[in-house]
């Protein structure tokens, strides 16, 4: 801009010049001293208009200045005042009447713990007199919880199976949705009855015998183990579904050997999940979660089976290792409702803010696929997408490479 003034004070002093040349008969030294004085008289007077913008800049900014000052010298008085608000009080005073409640309340505190150690004495000699009169019970296998049915083979048969190698272990694919591959697989123990016939884990999982449960879940884990670094050799990476209950986290010596496979393995820990059912690990002990953590640290993931709500606290649980939720899909299709306040079309999406997936189980139709795709669930499983089956042989160990004691492993065909 400047620039433009400057080259609009030579034009005018050139013209002065010309005039008095040309129309007033000028010599040149004269035409020159004319635009000379003409220019001198531009730049004086662009000279005094920007040292006056200058200068109203700087009363403007002194003016700014000065009320900054004085309302600091408010605030400062302000805070003056308050300080010599807070001399004047009587703080002694005030302090003797807390240090005399304190007092007060600390004679109360103790006459209570006194109070509560004398009730517990009682209670404690109560109860051994109590445990001394009456006669102790004998042990009694836990009742199947409600809703569930007990198994028809006994687990006398079912030990028995299992010396005998008639216990095998079946895959059922969990397919993504809506381009049915191949996500995974569920880990399923089945019994081989002596017709040949096979057996369902409800008809003989024992219930109650923790012994029995830990066998069968320790074989699972090693088969899991097996298959997975076989598929991974072989460039065809699996994730296995592997059951897991309270029998093996309960127990101090199985959660060790649990948490030892797994350290053992550590390459292949991100692609084992252990499932748990849902009302299962709702009453876990704070140990069994512990050992649930020391699992997901490990690098494995969690599953909840059969889960009977959705009304929980998802960040939560996938800070606990928890990335796969399992509903049944006709429930969740028929009586949503029961399981969540949402609609069903958000609940995956709900769900996988969390980064945790939701997995339909148990889909019988076509039409449950549909609408499955309709609310936008990612994952399913069940017998119309595919029944369990035998491993495939090349991912078990043959009879001569098998350790004592774990051909029970092998998949019969």
């Amino acid at each position: 801009m400047r620039s433009l003034v400057y080259l609009f004070m030579a034009i005018v002093s050139l013209s002065a010049g010309a005039t008095v040349y040309f129309g007033l008969a000028f010599t040149p030294i004269e035409a020159g001293l004319v635009a000379l004085v003409a220019a001198l008289a531009c730049w004086l007077g662009l000279e005094m208009m920007l040292r006056g913008r200058a200068e109203a800049r700087l009363e403007e900014a002194i003016e700014d200045l000065s009320r900054l000052h004085a309302r600091d010298a408010a605030a400062n008085q302000e805070l003056s005042e308050k300080l010599d608000g807070l001399l004047r009080r009587d703080v002694v005073a005030r302090l003797d009447v807390l240090e005399a409640d304190l007092s007060v309340l600390g004679t109360v505190v103790r006459e209570t713990a006194e109070t509560m150690a004398a009730l517990e004495a009682r209670m404690t000699a109560a109860r051994a007199s109590i445990a001394e009169s009456r006669p102790e019970p004998a042990p009694e296998v836990p009742p199947a919880p409600a809703g569930e049915p007990s198994p028809v083979i006994p687990p006398e048969m079912v030990a028995q199976a299992i010396e005998e190698n008639r216990l095998v272990f079946h895959m059922r694919p969990i397919i993504t949705l809506p381009q049915r591959r191949t996500h995974g697989y569920d880990l399923v123990p089945r019994l081989m009855l002596e017709d040949g016939e096979l057996a369902d884990p409800p008809d003989f999982m024992p219930r109650g015998h923790d012994g029995l449960v830990v066998r069968i879940e320790r074989m699972l884990l090693e088969t899991a183990v097996e298959i997975v670094r076989r598929a991974r050799t072989d460039k065809d990476p699996v994730t296995l579904f592997v059951p897991l209950t309270g029998a093996s986290l309960e127990d101090e010596f199985a959660r060790e050997q649990v948490l030892s496979v797994l350290e053992a393995n550590r390459a292949i820990c991100s692609l084992l999940a252990f499932s748990i059912d849902d009302a299962a690990y709702r009453g876990l002990a704070s140990s069994e979660r512990d050992a649930l953590e020391a699992i997901a640290h490990k690098g494995a993931a969690l599953c909840l089976d059969h889960a009977t709500s959705l009304r929980r606290e998802f960040p939560e649980l996938a800070r606990q290792g928890v990335k796969y939720v399992k509903v049944p899909a006709d429930k969740f299709l028929t009586a949503p409702q029961t399981l969540t306040d949402f609609h069903p079309s958000d609940v995956a999406a709900f769900l996988a803010r969390s980064e945790i997936s939701l997995v339909a189980r148990d889909v019988s139709d076509e039409n449950q696929i549909l609408s499955l795709l309709d609310d936008g669930v990612g994952f399913a499983e069940g017998d119309h997408i595919a029944p369990p089956s035998p491993v495939r042989s090349d991912l078990l160990s043959e009879p001569e490479d098998e350790e004592p004691g774990l051909a029970v492993r092998r998949m019969n065909r």
